[in-house]
């Protein structure tokens, strides 16, 4: 897989953590996963910043997906909270009604993969917050298809849109 660092370094883990959890679970020897030791290839970061013409394709396909109804409401909400915010995806998903401050344009995110850290919301961002329906007794902001659950894998339809959209090299969701 030297080919494919990144996916042979996944794999790697995957492997390894099967080995232990079999060390675990008594189905292994303990210290006997063979995995252990093997060193990992060098991964080259990626970063691929959409340019405005990316973001224009990508507001056009998010705007047809909306109108013929073709993906899920609370999907394209996520990914306009994302280019709005800057936010990570999983502050994103996990974002609750209660933690908007409407007065300051504010979100308060008590545990994100940096700590606590307030969200600034843009205008954008807080007319689209305030067009959402509120789901009664729901917390979150982005309802998944789980009662009481926030949206947890928008992979696939974000795999849809950005084909749609023409972005080549653009990171997962």
């Amino acid at each position: 897989m030297r080919a494919t660092p990144g996916a042979a370094n996944r794999t790697l883990s995957v492997l390894s953590k099967m080995c232990t959890l079999a060390e675990t679970w008594g189905l292994r020897d303990p210290g006997t996963n063979p995995v252990r030791g093997i060193e990992r290839y060098r991964e080259r970061s990626r970063q691929r910043f959409l340019s405005a013409q990316d973001v224009s394709r990508l507001g056009q396909v998010l705007a047809e997906a909306e109108a013929q109804r073709i993906e899920s409401p609370s999907v394209l909400a996520l990914i306009r909270l994302l280019l709005y915010t800057g936010a990570r995806l999983g502050e994103i998903l996990a974002l609750r009604w209660d933690w908007i401050d409407w007065s300051r344009s504010l979100v308060r995110l008590p545990e994100s993969k940096t700590g606590e850290k307030w969200l600034y919301l843009p205008p954008p961002a807080v007319a689209l917050l305030q067009g959402l329906p509120r789901q009664e007794g729901h917390p979150y902001v982005l309802p998944g298809r789980v009662q009481g659950q926030p949206v947890v894998n928008p992979q696939k339809p974000w795999r849809r849109l950005r084909a749609a959209a023409g972005l080549q090299g653009c990171a997962s969701a």
